[in-house]
C-alpha cells in the first residue's frame, strides 16, 4: 500500500523526469533534422559547384571549338602578322605591309577531269588533293591565304626557300598520286599589303599587291613552256642557298600592262631523274645559246639549241628558242631590239 501523499510526491517527480526526457528527445530529433538539412545544403552546394564547373568546362570547350573553326576560315598566321591575339580584335581596314614570297598553284586539266564527275565526286576530288597540299605548305612555315577553286594562293613570311621547297614537295607528291594530276606553280617575291577588306557585316582577309598579280601570271606561263615550277629573279636574289636547287633560265619578259621586266627561271628539281641529269649535262651549251640569242647572234644560238634539242627532244623551252632564232634569221629584228619578250596572254609570248 502506497501512502496517498507519497504517490503525489512520486507522481510529480515522475512527470518532471518524463518531461525532461521528452524535451531531450525533441532536441535530439531537431538536432538530427538540422544536421540532415545542413548535409543536404552542403550536397546542394557541391552539386551546384560541380554543375557550374561542368558549365564552365563545356563553355571552354565550345570556345576552343569556335576558335579552331575561325582558324580554319581565318588563318592564325594572318592574325599574327596583323599583331592580333584574337579574331575579335580584327576590324575592317586593318593591314600591314611586308615583303613576302607568294606561291600560286593551279591544277592542270582540271575542267576536263571534273566533266566526268558528279558534283559530289568533284568536291571529294578537290578536297582529297587539297588535304595533301595544306600540310605541305604548313610544313615549310607558310599558310594558304586563298582557295580559288582548284587553285591555291600561299604566303611565306620567312624566306623564299620555304616556298621553293613547298613547290618541290607538292609536285613530287602529285606525281606519286594515283590520280595522275599535275600542278603549275609560280613563285614571286616582293612587297604586299595584307589586311581586311569588305564592309561592316561581311569582311575577309586578303593580300593586295602587284606581287600577287605577277605570281598568278607567272603560274600561267607554265602552260606555254610546259614546265612545272617557275620563279622570278627576285626570288633567286634573296634565297639563302641558291646552290641547293636546280635552276635554269627560261625567259626575260614584260608582263601585260607592266612597265617593269622580269627574268624567269625554271626549278627542275621536280623533273624525272633522267631529265634532270640531261638538263645538268646540257647546261653549259644551253647557257651559251641563251647568251648568243641575247646578243643577236642567232645562227650560233640556233646551232647550240638544236644540239640541246637532240638530247631533250620534248623540251618546249628549247623548241621555242629555236622558233625565235629561225624567225629572226628570216626577218632580222631592228637595231633597237632587246631580248625581252612581251607576255600578252597565256600561250603567247612575242
Amino acid at each position: 500500500m502506497i501512502p496517498h501523499t507519497g504517490f503525489l510526491l512520486q507522481s510529480a517527480a515522475f512527470g518532471l523526469n518524463a518531461d525532461m526526457i521528452l524535451q531531450a528527445i525533441a532536441l535530439a530529433v531537431r538536432f538530427n533534422l538540422i544536421q540532415q538539412a545542413e548535409l543536404a545544403a552542403q550536397k546542394e552546394v557541391v552539386r551546384q559547384k560541380e554543375l557550374n564547373a561542368e558549365i564552365q568546362r563545356q563553355a571552354l570547350l565550345d570556345q576552343q571549338k569556335l576558335t579552331l573553326s575561325y582558324a580554319r576560315f581565318f588563318p592564325h598566321h594572318f592574325l599574327d602578322m596583323l599583331h592580333k591575339k584574337s579574331i575579335t580584335e580584327v576590324v575592317l581596314g586593318d593591314y600591314v605591309e611586308k615583303n613576302m614570297a607568294v606561291l600560286f598553284g593551279d591544277l592542270r586539266n582540271f575542267t576536263s577531269i571534273l566533266e566526268k564527275k558528279s558534283p559530289t565526286e568533284s568536291f571529294e576530288f578537290i578536297n582529297a588533293y587539297l588535304k595533301k597540299i595544306g600540310p605541305a605548305v604548313r610544313k615549310h612555315g607558310g599558310f594558304i591565304d586563298k582557295y580559288v577553286g582548284d587553285a591555291i594562293l600561299a604566303l611565306f613570311e620567312t624566306n623564299p626557300d620555304s616556298a621553293i621547297l613547298t613547290a618541290i614537295d607538292i609536285s613530287r607528291m602529285l606525281k606519286q598520286s594515283s590520280t595522275s594530276i599535275d600542278m603549275g606553280i609560280g613563285i614571286h617575291y616582293g612587297p604586299l599589303m595584307l589586311g581586311t577588306i569588305g564592309e561592316k557585316k561581311r569582311m575577309d582577309g586578303t593580300v593586295i599587291s602587284d606581287t600577287v598579280n605577277t605570281t598568278s601570271r607567272l603560274e600561267s606561263l607554265n602552260k606555254l613552256y610546259e614546265t612545272h615550277v617557275l620563279i622570278t629573279e627576285q626570288v633567286i636574289d634573296v634565297l639563302e642557298n641558291k646552290e641547293a636547287y636546280k635552276l635554269r633560265f627560261v625567259d626575260h619578259l614584260y608582263m601585260k600592262g607592266k612597265q617593269t621586266d622580269i627574268k624567269i627561271f625554271e626549278v627542275f628539281d621536280v623533273d624525272s631523274p633522267d631529265v634532270i641529269e640531261k638538263k645538268i649535262q646540257l647546261m653549259p651549251d644551253y647557257d651559251m645559246a641563251i647568251s648568243f640569242y641575247q646578243k643577236q647572234q642567232f645562227k650560233e644560238a640556233l646551232s647550240l639549241f638544236e644540239k640541246c634539242l637532240h638530247v631533250l627532244p620534248d623540251d618546249k623551252v628549247i623548241s621555242l628558242y629555236i622558233e625565235r632564232c629561225q624567225k629572226w634569221l628570216t626577218s632580222p629584228p631592228p637595231k633597237s631590239w632587246e631580248a625581252i619578250g612581251q607576255f600578252h596572254q597565256v600561250m603567247e609570248v612575242v
